[in-house]
């Protein structure tokens, strides 16, 4: 349905142009054939004359008007002076009945002889002006007037004057000043409102962009009809009939665009409004038809033309109320009161009008639309700037993020903008590919973090001159990138692609940072893979990123993308949706695995960690789901689940009477870093209220290493509880001793990854890990060597002094009731349950 009323609409408005330009045609050829020739010079003189007589001997009249009634003829007698000077004229304003004027009875002139025939003369304003020759000077001025028409009509004094012609013409002019002005200011404000139609069409406003085109024609058109009704044509043109033509060609097309306008700017009653439009142009077009064809006058259809555009008012303002009480819209109730007001006085001025003919109608009528055509216009210049000032504030945002802060190069919402910006047909030509470069956090240590800015510019700069025509990219921060680029579905061109940028990469070295190795990394995705969210589609190119079920291109050291990897992440979605359950249900269950005194062989401590038991019973291990949860966040409840399982347990032990042992608890950075999350942990230590002296928080180097001050302040309150904080796996990164000297760690635990590159018997290795526990146990630290599996292993980390071992030669990690087990044998105590 919206689709044919469109159809209609857009028919509508062709029908409209068409004969709009017909009827233009028609009134120019008409305007070509004038019915008076003057034209009004402007010379100065200060002589006028105003004294009229009933009869010569007779007294000046005093009235400001004589009535004449329906087919009545009256005279009126004017003493001339006895030396009349050149260019002396009398000049009377639009009769609307026949005036012949004699000198001593002879005849002068006559007005609205024949002027049915003339194009326009039912409507508008004109004056006619006759010259008083000099044998009239001394005699008696003679005006016969008739009225033909079948109403009483009002002739005004003060529009019947004579005098030197340049001095009339300067009168004419003043007497007219209002309407000069409200043309002058409605063709100004139109002007304004093409400039913003301009921006509306440029910012694609769809709500305001035809409503503000269409009331920018009704408002310098009617500025023009308003010039027209001013007689100001009668000062530089010698065409009366010209005059005459565009006032009623202007007058007969102002609806169109204004019913235009109303088609587009109010959403209620279109249907209502395109019937007006199409009956008044059926109207107009008839008119304009008989006229040429000469079967009747324009002025014969005038007063139906009226009545018309009466009632499509009156239809309008019902409309326009309907669509303020659904929508509420202020701007629609201000259009209202303008349509309100001129219907009023238009209504006003016709009753006037058809009972007599006062001087004032057409100007009454004037008023009444222009403060209508005023009000609307104000309103759409309102809107127009309300919405061209929000879209502008809106793109500035937008170019604001838009700007990586790092690159000065373009961001994440900008390729995002340009990824909807692809047709859907050419999105099987496009592939979003990822850059990272691989431990760029040491680099800055090396080289400084400004200098390490100033690479990623470079490296930005570079990766642009690889692009072509339709391809785009964005940084992402932390040392990554992605590119829309162009490629055929077997990824040619992104291998080449990828080498460009390795290239790249290495020239920018080359020229600015000749000592630094950097290695690159890419991962690349089909855009058709997802969905039209570039978010996902992102996601996809970045789960594909060293994934194991990724295709894998050893040349361009680039992971494909693939449906295996789209499966996989369907395992995971399943995953985050079941784990709200899986919380409420328990089936997240907390594991021990020992830490053991390698000089006593006793356990003296253990790290709690996860394990999701499901429904079958199966265990499912932390490396499938943890990462799954690290991405989305949502790691952040499994650890405050583990913290509060731990808390009960380890209260339980000791309650039970059991030796002590310290239990360390696994931290994500998306727990300690959100300040709302770490005072939830504060909020299970008072309400469990554990034996806190033998739990120990466990953060990760990197997290230490990343976000130092944070970290910092994180410890003193971890202290301030009388817990313990040891750094996880100590040597999986970029070590930072400095981090180690200035945050308070109670505990190191040194990775797995150190021990497994030939300790004990590689020398290197050997000698790095004796330094290391020599460091350490000087410091006061208490050392933790994690992942160690031999038995050689075990006896070269006693003889150095290693506090406490975990690993799998002692034990994997236990289940609650396996670890009780173990304790016992281990430690030589009695059983557990008995002792409870």
């Amino acid at each position: 349905m919206k689709e044919f009323l469109k159809t209609k609409y857009l028919i509508t408005r062709i029908i409209a142009s068409i004969l709009i330009l017909l009827t233009a045609g028609v009134f120019i050829y008409a305007s070509l054939d004038p019915v008076d020739s003057f034209r009004l010079h402007y010379k100065y003189s200060d002589f006028f004359s105003e004294r009229w007589q009933n009869d010569p001997d007779g007294q000046v009249i005093s009235d400001e008007y004589i009535e004449i009634g329906p087919g009545e003829s009256v005279r009126l007698y004017h003493k001339l002076p006895y030396s009349i000077p050149p260019e002396e004229a009398i000049a009377i304003y639009d009769p609307e009945m026949y005036i012949a004027i004699y000198a001593n009875g002879t005849f002068l002139g006559e007005f609205a002889k024949g002027t049915d025939d003339v194009l326009g003369k039912e409507i508008g304003n004109t004056w006619f002006m006759i010259n008083i020759p000099k044998f009239a000077s001394g005699k008696f001025l003679t005006l016969e007037m008739t009225n033909p028409t079948s109403r009483s009509i009002r002739f005004y004094f003060n529009y019947a004057i004579f005098g030197q012609r340049n001095d009339l013409n300067n009168e004419i002019f003043i007497k007219n000043m209002s309407a000069i002005l409200n043309g002058i200011i409605f063709i100004v404000v139109g002007i304004i409102l093409v400039i913003f139609s301009f921006y509306l069409f440029k910012f694609k406003i769809e709500s305001m962009e035809l409503p503000a085109a269409y009331m920018s024609a009704v408002s310098i058109f009617s500025g023009i009809w308003l010039l027209m009704e001013s007689n100001l044509p009668q000062f530089i043109s010698s065409s009366v009939s010209a005059r005459y033509s565009m006032a009623v060609f202007l007058f007969m097309i102002i609806p169109i665009f204004l019913l235009l306008f109303f088609l587009e700017y109010i959403n209620c009653g279109k249907k209502v409004t395109l019937f007006l439009l199409c009956t008044y142009l059926f109207v107009m077009s008839v008119s304009v038809f008989l006229y040429v064809t000469g079967i009747s006058h324009i002025s014969v259809s005038f007063v139906g033309f009226l009545i018309y555009l009466y009632a499509m008012i009156l239809t309008l303002l019902v409309l326009q109320i309907r669509e303020l009480i659904l929508t509420k819209d202020m701007y629609i109730f201000a259009s209202i009161i303008g349509t309100l007001f001129f219907i009023i006085v238009s209504g006003y001025s016709v009753i006037r009008y058809r009972m007599v003919y006062i001087e004032g109608n057409s100007k009454y009528f004037r008023l009444g639309y222009s403060v209508f055509l005023m009000t609307i216009t104000l309103t759409v210049l309102f809107k127009s700037f309300h919405e061209i000032r929000g879209e502008m504030t809106l793109r500035r945002l937008k170019e604001l993020a838009y700007v990586d802060t790092v690159t000065g190069g373009n961001s994440l919402a900008y390729l995002n903008e340009k990824f909807t910006e692809i047709d859907k047909e050419k999105r099987g030509e496009y592939w979003l590919l990822y850059m990272n470069l691989v431990g760029f956090k040491a680099v800055n240590e090396i080289i400084g973090w400004e200098n390490g800015n100033v690479l990623l510019k470079e490296l930005y700069q570079q990766n642009q001159t690889t692009l072509v025509d339709g391809e785009a990219q964005a940084a992402l921060g932390q040392s990554s990138f992605a590119m829309l680029i162009k490629s055929d579905k077997k990824a040619n061109e992104v291998r080449r692609k990828c080498s460009q940028l390795r290239e790249g990469l290495e020239k920018v070295l080359r020229d600015n940072f000749k000592s630094l190795s950097v290695r690159v990394e890419f991962s690349a995705c089909p855009i058709s893979a997802g969905d039209e969210n570039f978010k996902a589609i992102l996601d996809l190119a970045r789960i594909a990123y060293r994934n194991s079920a990724a295709s894998y291109d050893i040349a361009s050291d680039c992971w494909m993308y693939t449906e295996t990897c789209k499966d996989k992440l369907r395992v995971e979605k399943t995953m985050e949706n079941r784990l709200e359950k899986a919380l409420t249900n328990k089936e997240m269950e907390l594991f021990l695995q020992p830490k053991v005194d390698p000089h006593t062989g006793k356990v003296t401590g253990a790290e709690s960690l996860v394990r999701w038991r499901r429904n079958d019973g199966t265990i499912l291990r932390p490396v499938y789901f943890i990462p799954v949860f690290e991405r989305n966040r949502m790691i952040a409840r499994v650890d405050l689940f583990m913290f509060r399982e731990t808390c009960l347990f380890i209260k339980k032990w000791i309650d039970e009477g059991n030796e002590p042992f310290r239990i360390s608890v696994n931290i994500s950075k998306y727990s300690i870093l959100n300040p709302e999350n770490f005072e939830s942990y504060e909020k299970i230590i008072r309400e469990i209220q554990p034996p806190i002296q033998w739990i120990e928080f466990e953060i990760t180097e990197s997290m230490a290493y990343n976000n130092e001050d944070d970290i910092a302040e994180i410890i003193d309150r971890i202290h301030d509880l009388g817990a313990t904080v040891s750094m996880d796996d100590f040597g999986s990164s970029y070590s930072n001793l400095v981090a180690i000297q200035r945050l308070q760690f109670d505990t190191v635990k040194i990775d797995r990854g150190i021990f497994t590159h030939g300790f004990p018997d590689n020398e290197k290795s050997f000698q790095m890990v004796s330094a290391l526990m020599r460091m350490f146990t000087t410091i006061g630290i208490f050392v933790v060597a994690e992942g160690i599996e031999s038995e050689n292993q075990v006896q070269v980390l006693k003889k150095l002094g290693c506090h406490s071992i975990q690993g799998y030669y002692y034990s994997k990690p236990l289940d609650v009731e396996s670890f009780k087990e173990y304790f016992i044998s281990t430690n030589g105590v009695e059983d557990i349950g008995k002792r409870a």
